[in-house]
């Protein structure tokens, strides 16, 4: 595993050197660009790679968009849960006047949402009885990074973003809990300070810090 990483990152650097003359040029040429995000030391990354759409501007400029999401559900008849993220957002690179290098500016919106359900009958009374939990949290995040960025002659796009900082601007969480037993619904403030925890902490992951985050495209 190690020596493949370190085979991984020569080539890398060995193709970015190699065609260091014509990057700036290339991305002059080129118009639009696709691309994937596929791994990275980052949350939105691990969870849901993000794939994008870039305009270029000219050889210093590009903006696009990034739209990343995930699910999942279960059902084994008495418990039910499902669980979505979203992550969508607008990108911008700015090269300063470089062959690869650049700096980069983007705005999120990142939403996590759980829903679980729970039906038993209980044992002593024989009566039926369900609990419901769900939760939301949802941050707007600023997101500053530097990178490295090289445009093939052939159209093909490789980039690492080395470090992105991201700040949530804006949160909100929601939580809910209840139960239910011979057709009376009960609440649980415990219950509920605690799923509202959750939510909190699921804001503070969308504000967590990247890593070498790889991204794969290409421009024509």
């Amino acid at each position: 595993m190690k020596r493949m990483l370190v085979l991984v990152l020569a080539l890398t650097f060995g193709a970015g050197l190699g065609f260091a003359a014509s990057s700036q040029d290339n991305r002059a040429e080129k118009a639009f660009g696709l691309n994937i995000t596929p791994v990275g030391i980052d949350i939105p990354t691990l969870i849901a790679p993000p794939v994008g759409v870039d305009y270029f501007f000219n050889k210093d400029w590009q903006m696009g968009l990034r739209i990343g999401g995930a699910s999942a559900e279960q059902n084994n008849g008495d418990s039910k849960s499902s669980a979505t993220y979203t992550n969508q957002g607008v990108l911008a690179r700015w090269f300063p006047d470089t062959n690869s290098f650049n700096w980069s500016a983007g705005l999120y919106q990142r939403n996590w949402t759980a829903d679980a359900t729970v039906s038993y009958t209980d044992s002593k009374t024989k009566l039926n009885a369900s609990a419901a939990a769900g939760i939301t949290a949802n941050a707007t995040v600023l997101a500053l990074g530097l990178g490295n960025q090289w445009t093939y002659d052939f159209g093909m796009t490789l980039g690492f973003d080395w470090l992105v900082l991201n700040a949530p601007i804006a949160t909100s969480a929601t939580s809910k809990f209840n139960a239910t037993a011979a057709g009376t619904t009960v609440t649980d403030p415990n219950a509920d300070a605690e799923l509202k925890k959750l939510s909190d902490l699921l804001n503070q992951l969308s504000g967590l810090p990247g890593l070498l985050i790889l991204q794969i495209g290409w421009s024509f």
